[in-house]
Formats: structure tokens, C-alpha cells, sequence
């Protein structure tokens, strides 16, 4: 069994930026942490440019256009499909995104996001000047797509590639369905990957119950979640550092329980979605046993709810029942030589 060390509460501040970040395999979720690696840099009071190229999904567009702060454009056109970086018009909206990322560049924003960079409209010779100017500019830049080349991974700093594991349906946002989600991994961007289905569902107007585990309600995003319309942030608040295989403590499995309450609660509501962040984790932890995880998605399914969750490790008992199992693998991390810092990290 491997045991984690985990501390949410004293992770250590490094300022300085300009570290790159890609994120690719399945396209929706990693637009997902893209969305909400940008709310979590705003939460942290960080300057925050986001370009969306391409045909990616854009559900969240409706939030990030309402949120001061996030400087939004997409570059993109439904009637366009298919073709490579040469076809005329998805080129043009190419070099329009393009000409307005290097001028967030220009002008030093902390934070630069590319959702649909990797698409085969942008060249890597484009992709590579950009990082080459966000690197000397310190500016931190975030990328994804389904794919991305050998040449940029061996250049990034962070490299996550999310896996579909197993799936039973297409349509992440649909009607009432009792679906339930897994998304677990080593790698850069389960948290906010969830954050960003947040912003993605409550965009198409769903009440979205986000409940965080482990964690004491003061990371980056957070601030951000509680002033989305659409959106309830639950967190039990001060969580003591935990070593993972050792027996946790009282304090430590009340904080747990009293997540799990609002879970159960936000079910009963009628919420739409229920976001279990770090669930997966508390469970490899001790303070949530298997048996209240499959309770809780019997009870989920039974409420006709969505119902997702994240952690490190994924649980064979968990992943065999729910309908869908996301792996977030690490490529790249520059871990441990590089301190967690605020706004990206947490």
C-alpha cells in the first residue's frame, strides 16, 4: 500500500511564475482545468488571460464573461469543423488568438490560459514562441488539447494527461440521469478540473453543490466558487495535518462526517450536481470508509443526481459501480524542488 503525506493547511508560499503547464487526452475535462486553474489564479488575486481557440466546449463561457477579473476571448466558430492549422478561416481565428495572447504577454498578466491550443490550428513553432516569451516574461502558461506533441511535453515544467478509464455515457451535462464520476491520479489538476465542471454546469444554469474534503476552506478558488450564481460552496473548515496509514483522529473523522452531511443533504435538496472533492483521498485516508463511498452513490443514483468525485487513488470498490472513472496521470512535476504556490498549486 503506498501511504500519501498530505498537508492542505501549512503549504509552504513561493512567489515567482512562469512555469508551463500542459493538459491533454480527454478534451472536455481538460478544458475543465483550464477553467478552473483561472479561477483559482483570480481567487489568489493573480491577473488572468484566457484564450479559447478552436471548437472546444465552451459552457463556461457564460461565467467567465461575468467575472471581473478573467480576461476572456474565444477564437473559435461552430460552423467550422475539421481541417489543419492551413484551412483559411480556423486559421484566421487562429492568429486572432494568437495576436491576443501575445498581447496579455506584452502586458505581463501573471496568469496566460490557452484551452484548444493543441488542435492543429496553431503550429508548434507558434506554440514554442509563446512559451519562450512567457517564460521571459515570468508569466505562468497553461495549455491544452486532445493531443499535444513530443516537443512541447519535453518543454513543459507540468504535464497531465487525463484518461477516460471507463465510461458508460457521452454527455457530461445532460438531464437528471444518476450519474456518478470518478477522478482520481497523481497528476496536476483534479481539483481544479472539478472547478471547472462547476463553472461548466452552473453556465447551463444547474444547481451545483461544490463540498470540499480534506481541505479548510481557504485555498485559491474558493473565493471565486462562493460568488458564482448557481453554485453553494461547503467546506467543514480547519483540518489538521493528516499522515496517510496512520489511524486518523477524532477531529479528523468529524471533519469528514460533516462533509459526508452535507452531501447527503445537497442529494436531498435536489441539487443537480454534487462536487465531492477529495472524497477518494479522505477515503484512502480513513476518515470515509468504502462502504459510506457506495452508500453514497446508491443513494445518489437513487436521487437521480450527479455525483462526482476526486482523490489521489483510485479504489477498485468504487470505480467497479460508478459509471465513469477519469485518471489524471502525471507526465511532468516539478515536485518537490518546486514549493506549492498560491493561486496555482492551491
Amino acid at each position: 500500500m503506498r501511504f500519501l503525506r498530505i498537508d492542505y493547511t501549512g503549504v509552504s508560499l513561493m512567489q515567482g511564475y512562469g512555469k508551463i503547464h500542459a493538459v491533454y487526452g480527454d478534451e472536455r475535462t481538460g478544458s475543465c482545468a483550464l477553467v478552473g486553474g483561472a479561477v483559482r489564479a483570480l481567487g489568489a488575486g493573480l491577473d488572468v488571460g484566457f484564450v479559447r481557440f478552436g471548437d472546444t466546449d465552451g459552457s463556461y463561457a457564460a461565467v467567465l464573461e461575468e467575472i471581473k477579473g478573467i480576461d476572456y476571448v474565444c477564437c473559435e466558430s461552430s460552423k467550422i469543423c475539421g481541417g489543419s492549422y492551413r484551412n483559411g478561416e480556423k486559421r484566421r481565428l487562429a492568429e486572432r488568438g494568437l495576436d491576443y495572447a501575445h498581447a496579455c504577454l506584452d502586458r505581463e498578466v501573471d496568469v496566460l490560459i490557452l484551452d484548444g491550443v493543441f488542435s492543429g490550428i496553431v503550429s508548434n513553432e507558434e506554440i514554442a514562441a509563446l512559451m519562450d516569451c512567457a517564460n521571459e516574461r515570468e508569466v505562468e502558461l497553461m495549455m491544452g488539447r486532445r493531443r499535444c506533441s513530443d516537443e512541447i511535453i519535453e518543454r513543459a515544467d507540468y504535464v497531465s494527461e487525463i484518461k477516460n478509464i471507463k465510461s458508460t455515457h457521452a454527455s457530461w451535462i445532460s438531464g437528471r440521469e444518476g450519474k456518478v464520476y470518478e477522478i482520481c491520479g497523481d497528476g496536476k489538476g483534479k481539483t481544479t478540473m472539478l472547478v471547472g465542471e462547476a463553472v461548466s454546469y452552473a453556465g447551463k444554469g444547474k444547481d451545483v453543490r461544490f463540498i470540499q474534503f480534506m481541505k479548510d476552506g481557504t485555498s485559491s478558488e474558493v473565493e471565486v466558487l462562493e460568488n458564482v450564481a448557481g453554485i453553494t460552496y461547503m467546506c467543514p473548515g480547519e483540518h489538521e495535518f493528516i499522515y496517510c496509514g496512520i489511524c486518523p483522529t477524532e477531529k479528523q473523522r468529524r471533519h469528514a462526517e460533516t462533509a459526508l452531511g452535507y452531501v447527503y443533504s445537497a442529494l436531498n435538496e435536489g441539487a443537480d450536481v454534487v462536487v465531492c472533492d477529495e472524497i477518494l483521498t479522505a477515503n484512502g485516508c480513513m476518515t470515509v470508509s468504502t462502504r459510506e463511498i457506495e452508500d453514497l452513490i446508491n443513494y445518489a443514483k437513487s436521487k437521480k443526481g450527479k455525483l462526482i468525485m476526486s482523490g489521489h487513488s483510485c479504489n477498485p470498490n468504487v470505480s467497479r459501480v460508478v459509471d465513469c472513472v477519469y485518471e489524471v496521470d502525471k507526465i511532468k512535476h516539478p515536485f518537490p524542488e518546486l514549493a506549492a504556490r498560491k493561486g496555482i498549486e492551491y
